[in-house]
């Protein structure tokens, strides 16, 4: 897990990055756009889905098997259980 000071970098970048994008330059930004800042500040990750650890649900709505590549949240952005 990154730390701390790394977790607000990374949300701080990202944030920035969706005002100056949307609010100052006034673009829409799409999923894919999305995607890929939050894929590259590390709040989110690739992994192998996994019925038994995502769910078969997420399989048949994203169309994906086991074994394909999905995103998650990385881990230090997980939601509090």
């Amino acid at each position: 897990m990154i730390d701390r000071d790394k977790q607000i970098e990374a949300l701080e970048k990202f944030a920035r990055w969706v005002i100056r994008e949307t609010c100052f330059e006034g673009q829409g930004l799409d999923g894919g756009e999305i995607q890929d800042m939050a894929e590259t500040t590390g709040m989110i990750v690739k992994e192998p889905y996994d019925p038994a650890v995502h769910g078969a649900t997420i399989g048949e709505e994203w169309d994906v098997e086991a074994g394909d590549t999905i995103f998650v949240f990385a881990p230090w952005l997980k939601e509090k259980k």
